[in-house]
């Protein structure tokens, strides 16, 4: 392929998914392109502008006095720092200068306990590995698998993958699928059995737990790209199926966030180009009722872009208001973040995260320590607050271009996980215990 055959398929292709996001340098996509080999070259060539938005829970203000009198600063204050990964001493994982693609979705239940999913050795499938040591090892669990939606699906991060216990799990496709888009195991990933939803950009948890078991409400947002129309799917601890949850919007481009009984849903903006900054709706018993919210966001600030509620906290919540200005692949950008003790009535104004990058996810540890993953021309960047709100530090930065983070998921105030790149680049995974002050790269299966 020539590289004007490659620009044209990139725009067209960004056009078609990203919109006002822009293709990164075409020196970075002849770089990428070289260390593809047959199957994976052709695959990631035609899906590589498609950004996969991850999803977390997340917030900030974890009581009304915290809205004026933030809590004191931790004793540890400089910035995060990235430790190296491990050896393994059994398989290796796929660090920087890896010549091949690894995992693109991981799913961990505790700080050692975690699936990893793979591109496969056939067309269209993927391979899921197992580790109880934070990677040291990792075990086959499923081969072959084959995967809901398009074929370069996985390559291309549109393959999502989240583990509620250590038997029940999903994999479900973000884009390019319209029915049986989720599967469903019950026995740690070993069999899989099709669920006749679509395709889902989004599916949370609200975290509760009883007795070191999963007893969590899970909530399943279909994909802002596939639905003419949003529709919130339901499934109650125990159960076996899905209910349909009446949204109280027919908008499209929804972000979700969820924690006990309480679930928000945010339309955003940024992507669209439209004058209102965004909306906001908050339910108290798991999406039966809906009531309106105000968004702080102000026309000079930008538009609502991401939202999310504090780790065993449902009134404490978390938005970004993103100006969405795309100079220079996105490396100007603003953030102006806000939080709320109240359940979203009312809101202050908290310091600025990182000046740059569109926005991706967004944390908080329910202990005062926010996290926002933003990505732009650039570089991936995991901004870090420790002090609610009050600094930012850049606790990650990985990879040039808009590769994609997913992941970003606190088991505990101190316990969470990201994965990022999440596509067309080498792969990383990264573990804190510590509540976000420093970040360990794991160990993920090599490419099979």
């Amino acid at each position: 392929m020539t590289e004007d055959q490659l620009k044209e398929r990139f725009e067209r292709l960004r056009t078609e998914t990203l919109h006002t996001v822009s293709a990164p340098p075409m020196a970075v996509v002849r770089q990428r392109a070289a260390r593809q080999t047959g199957r994976r070259r052709i695959a990631a060539v035609a899906a590589f502008a498609v950004v996969c938005a991850g999803v977390a829970t997340a917030g900030l203000l974890t009581s009304r006095e915290a809205t004026t009198t933030p809590p004191p600063r931790p004793a540890t204050t400089g910035t995060p720092s990235v430790a190296p990964s491990p050896s393994p001493t059994t398989g290796s994982g796929s660090g920087e200068g890896s010549e091949d693609f690894g995992p693109t979705a991981v799913s961990f239940i505790t700080a050692a306990h975690g699936w990893a999913l793979s591109p496969g050795g056939c067309h269209g499938c993927g391979d899921l590995d197992v580790t109880t040591d934070a990677g040291q090892r990792w075990s086959p669990v499923a081969r072959s698998l084959q995967m809901p939606g398009d074929t370069p699906g996985l390559i291309a991060g549109r393959v999502g993958l989240y583990f509620t216990d250590d038997e029940n799990g999903y994999l479900f496709a973000t884009m390019h699928c319209q029915t049986r888009c989720v599967l469903t195991t019950h026995d740690g990933g070993h069999s899989w059995r099709p669920t006749p939803l679509p395709a889902i950009g989004q599916l949370v948890s609200s975290d509760d737990t009883a007795d070191g078991r999963s007893n969590s409400t899970l909530y399943a947002l279909t994909s802002r790209y596939e639905a003419r129309k949003p529709a919130l799917y339901r499934k109650a601890p125990g159960s076996m199926r899905w209910s349909r949850v009446d949204l109280p919007t027919a908008s499209g481009g929804l972000f979700l966030g969820a924690q006990g009984d309480t679930v928000a849903v945010l339309v955003t903006t940024q992507f669209r180009h439209q004058p209102r900054s965004g909306r906001l709706w908050v339910s108290i018993d798991r999406g039966d009722h809906w009531s309106p919210r105000p968004v702080p966001c102000t026309s000079v600030e930008g538009s609502a872009a991401l939202m999310s509620i504090a780790l065993g906290h449902p009134s404490a919540m978390l938005l970004d208001c993103f100006n969405g200005k795309q100079s220079s692949q996105a490396q100007w950008t603003q953030h102006h973040l806000y939080g709320s003790s109240d359940g979203g009535r009312t809101w202050v104004r908290l310091a600025d995260p990182a000046q740059t990058g569109d926005p991706t996810l967004l944390a908080d540890n329910g202990n005062g320590h926010a996290f926002l993953a933003v990505m732009s021309g650039g570089r991936n960047l995991l901004a870090t607050t420790l002090d609610a709100g009050r600094h930012w530090h850049k606790s990650i930065t990985n990879a040039e271009g808009f590769f994609g983070w997913s992941g970003l998921r606190f088991l505990s105030p101190s316990t969470a996980f990201v994965l990022g790149p999440t596509h067309y680049a080498p792969e990383q995974l990264y573990r804190t215990v510590d509540g976000g002050r420093t970040w360990d790269r794991l160990p993920l299966p090599r490419p099979h």
